[in-house]
């Protein structure tokens, strides 16, 4: 149980901060009046990939039911290493890369169905990195 508990802080911190980092940075826009603010409002999720088939994720948060993700087309794919704070270090990541047991932030709005998270940003810790980087810390 520490082990797992362990692993899910080491994942889940980097990509805390990261959604932060986004939002101080104006990355995240405010509320709108107006005709704007009919408009979705951004929802983020963060949690483990269950599985993935061609643009569609089955993703467990860390809170709440599976969500199901459509990562949009020309969406913002970015991986990050274990225990970076921000994204200055991130590298483009392929929807290709992304597997089973990743740990994802997707950033994007709800399709009118309600249930899909129509996914305009993903950033990525691979679970080998995750891994990795526990084994050194052993």
């Amino acid at each position: 149980m520490r082990k797992f508990v362990c692993c899910l802080l080491v994942a889940a911190v980097p990509l805390i901060a990261a959604s932060r980092a986004m939002a101080s940075a104006g990355a995240l826009p405010a509320r709108a009046a107006g005709p704007q603010a009919a408009q979705p409002q951004l929802v983020r999720v963060i949690g483990t990939i269950k599985s993935i088939e061609g643009n569609t994720i089955r993703l467990t948060p860390d809170s709440g039911s599976d969500v199901t993700v459509q990562v949009e087309q020309g969406a913002r794919m970015l991986r990050v290493e274990p225990g970076e704070h921000d994204l200055s270090h991130a590298a483009p990541l392929l929807l290709t890369e992304l597997q089973k047991d990743d740990r994802i932030r997707v950033r994007g709005r709800m399709a009118p169905d309600g249930k899909t998270l129509l996914g305009m940003e993903v950033i990525a810790i691979k679970h080998l990195d995750i891994q990795a980087k526990q084994e050194m810390e052993r």
